[in-house]
This record gives structure tokens, C-alpha cells and sequence, in this order.
């Protein structure tokens, strides 16, 4: 083990949990600066109510930030089960972003050329590159779990 705690080279998990971290800002910003569409739905009574990917990419903000906060505390400890479970909450949250983004419970606009299907093609992009970066990390836990390279002579 080295100084950090962990196996390989020092600091690669924590270097690996910061990128997760933030992307997870990133994520969180995009969703609620850029957000959903900007028109408002009319009531009967004349009123102007958000659309429903109003809201979706508020909740998407949110599960962000905890997003960031898991992987920022992951970063910090030194327990081999405790930086799995850091690295399986970033995936678990980044799943449930995409359920409350693509299902019909909150979802976005059904018309493709709405300001929400941007928002959401690049909130995917960066959960994309977010899960990838996790599951590396969660491969860098333990070196018992992933295999050495063979050196040839």
C-alpha cells in the first residue's frame, strides 16, 4: 500500500474521484443554468406554469451536486470498500439521472427541436464521460480485482 492508502501509483484514485467530482459540477451547471425550454404553459386561467423539463433538469441539478459530493468524499478516504461504494453511488446517481431524463414520469418536451433535447444531449455527453471515469476508479481500487500486464522479454 502507499501513502494514500490505496494500491498503484499515488493519488490516482483521488485524481480520478476530482475529474468524477467535477464533471458532476459541470452536469449540475449545465442543468440548471442552461435548464429546460423557456416558454411557460398557459392555464386556463391565464396563468404561465414551467414545462415539465423545468423541472426534470432541477431535479437533474440536484442529483448532481450529490453526484459531486459522493465522489468529492470518495476522494478523501482510504478504505477500499468505502471508495467502492463512493464509486457505485456516482454510477447509481448518473443511472438515475438518465431515468428522469428519458421516462415519461418527468422527461423532457416531445418535440426534437426544443432547447431541453440540447440541454440533454450534452448532460449525456458529460454523464457519458462521468461513468467511464467511475468505473475506472472502481477498477483502481484494488489491484487484487484487475489483472498485470505481462512483460515481455
Amino acid at each position: 500500500m502507499n501513502e494514500d492508502g490505496g494500491y498503484g501509483k499515488p493519488g490516482i484514485w483521488r485524481t480520478l474521484m476530482i475529474v468524477v467530482a467535477l464533471l458532476s459540477i459541470c452536469i449540475a451547471l449545465v442543468a440548471l443554468v442552461k435548464g429546460g425550454c423557456s416558454t411557460c404553459m398557459e392555464t386556463a386561467a391565464g396563468g404561465c406554469v414551467p414545462m415539465t423539463c423545468h423541472w426534470t433538469f432541477r431535479a437533474v441539478g440536484m442529483l448532481a451536486v450529490v453526484s459531486a459530493l459522493a465522489a468529492a468524499g470518495g476522494s478523501a478516504v482510504r478504505e477500499v470498500r468505502a471508495r467502492r461504494i463512493a464509486a457505485a453511488l456516482v454510477v447509481a446517481v448518473a443511472v438515475t439521472i438518465v431515468v428522469s431524463i428519458y421516462t415519461p414520469v418527468m422527461g423532457i418536451c416531445a418535440k426534437s427541436g426544443m432547447d431541453c433535447h440540447v440541454t440533454a444531449v450534452i448532460v449525456d455527453a458529460l454523464l457519458a464521460c462521468q461513468v467511464v471515469t467511475a468505473v475506472i476508479a472502481l477498477a483502481k481500487t484494488d489491484p487484487g480485482t484487475t489483472p498485470k500486464p505481462k512483460r515481455g522479454i
